[in-house]
């Protein structure tokens, strides 16, 4: 259960006529509502169907780190950045038609379908290194089929990354379905010819898989036939992992053999099912029900800019107990929080506006956490904004870089005047709790008489 706030600490110089109320912010007693998550600092402000990289560029889009970065457990021992981007926020819908440019039936293909409140994620970079999309001789062009139980090596490949690359807590968050805009016929058939009226779901779910060539036509907004798209590319054009560059998941519908892939410059190509020069940049579908807090990947405090870290509801965690105090003087305030939960004695936070659903400022309470409370952008002293607490357990490179949260407790913390008082030369030493008074008693006026005698 929830304890009330403590008097703020205070470790300032002592100012006459300055109110104790100046000094201290108190947090106030949590109410009994129902969980209420807030708004998450960044997906929170992404409209439904926003495309974040079509209305913008590869490089402006905020890079959200997920997955294990380190070699331990990730697909083929290889180290993988561990970054993502937002290609999209649900719901967006499938297009069963999208084209990069070619104008033919053949170079046609469904989009990747994204749920309401879902976001479609795609990795900054080749996790795997080059592998044949079909292994089979002669190779096709089918994704997976419901004869002979068939698979490709991509959709292969595409499963063991998912179950590498992952924390088991990271896997729980990503929606397993079929993909739009393949080829399932029965190998070594495969589509040799038709066109995009004859594209299927595949037969079988994937949480991690390729994108389609319709993905880089409604997401890139790639219009030009076999150009470069900077946003398609590698960094510096060079694809990790040795890889010349990623597979596209839909067939060349004018060849059984014949397939889609994007070389390291950026450019959209077709290619034979039996090179092996082309890895996986995966593409995932993020559910965002349990998000809690997007924030900076460095400290967990809010920015315009630099790379995001995720924290989720673990389902079931509880927060046990915790304090909450408000400590240091006007233009340093921090946030003091302890306490204790399911997932330990670390603690997360965040300030919301509860006018405009904006996330202020947060922090965590773990090595390296920003507890600075964001003192401009609470300016009333009247006004309430909301403070939600939850306990944390923070990701690790090596283990998922996604944090886990209890469910959190919402209170209010009041907000305040940020005044630079004058300086009177007077302080008090050695102080560093409780609130402090003062009091004015009188005056004095030093006057020189001239007559002599006289008082």
């Amino acid at each position: 259960m929830s304890k009330r706030g403590l008097p703020a600490l205070v470790a300032f110089g002592l100012v006459l006529f300055l109110l104790a109320a100046e000094m201290v912010v108190p947090v106030r007693q949590a109410s009994a509502a129902p969980v209420d998550l807030g708004p998450d600092g960044y997906f929170s402000t992404l409209g439904a169907g926003a495309l974040p990289v079509a209305s913008g560029n590869w490089a402006s889009t905020r890079r959200i780190v997920f997955g294990k970065q380190g070699s331990t457990g990730t697909y083929g021992g290889a180290t993988v950045s561990g970054g993502y981007k937002t290609l999209a926020k649900g719901a967006v819908a499938s297009v069963p038609d999208a084209d990069i440019g070619a104008n033919q039936a053949w170079s046609k293909s469904a989009t990747t379908s994204v749920a309401a409140n879902e976001a479609l994620l795609w990795a900054d970079d080749t996790v795997t290194a080059g592998f044949a999309f079909d292994t089979n001789s002669p190779p096709g062009n089918s994704f997976d089929s419901a004869t002979g139980s068939y698979r490709s090596n991509l959709a292969q490949v595409s499963d063991v990354v998912g179950a590498q690359n992952y924390s088991s807590f990271e896997q729980s968050l990503l929606r397993v379905a079929p993909v739009e805009g393949v080829c399932t016929a029965a190998q070594p058939v495969g589509c040799p010819s038709g066109s995009y009226t004859q594209q299927s779901d595949s037969v079988n779910g994937y949480q991690v898989f390729p994108l389609s060539l319709g993905d880089v036509n409604k997401y890139f907004n790639h219009t030009s036939s076999w150009v470069l798209n900077p946003n398609l590319a590698c960094p510096a054009n060079t694809c990790a992992n040795g890889a010349s560059g990623f597979w596209l998941r839909p067939a060349l519908w004018n060849g059984a053999g014949s397939v889609f892939d994007v070389r390291s410059q950026g450019r959209p190509y077709y290619d034979y099912a039996s090179n092996v020069g082309y890895g996986l940049r995966p593409a995932v579908r993020l559910g965002l029900d349990g998000l809690v807090l997007s924030a900076l990947n460095s400290d967990q405090s809010q920015g315009a800019s630099g790379d995001l870290r995720l924290t989720f509801v673990d389902p079931g965690k509880q927060l046990s107990s915790w304090s909450a105090s408000v400590v240091g003087a006007a233009g340093s305030r921090a946030l003091s929080l302890s306490g204790a939960s399911d997932l330990g004695a670390d603690l997360g936070w965040k300030v919301v506006d509860p006018v405009t659903s904006t996330v202020l400022g947060s922090g965590r309470t773990s090595a390296g956490g920003s507890m600075a409370l964001p003192e401009t952008l609470m300016p009333d002293a009247t006004k309430d904004y909301d403070l939600y607490v939850w306990g944390q357990q923070d990701g690790s490179a090596a283990g998922g870089l996604t944090n886990r949260a209890t469910e959190p407790v919402k209170t209010t913390i009041r907000g305040w005047q940020v005044k630079t008082p004058p300086a009177y030369g007077i302080e008090v030493t050695g102080t560093t709790s409780g609130g402090l008074k003062a009091y004015r008693i009188g005056d004095y006026t030093d006057i020189v008489f001239d007559h002599t005698g006289a008082l």
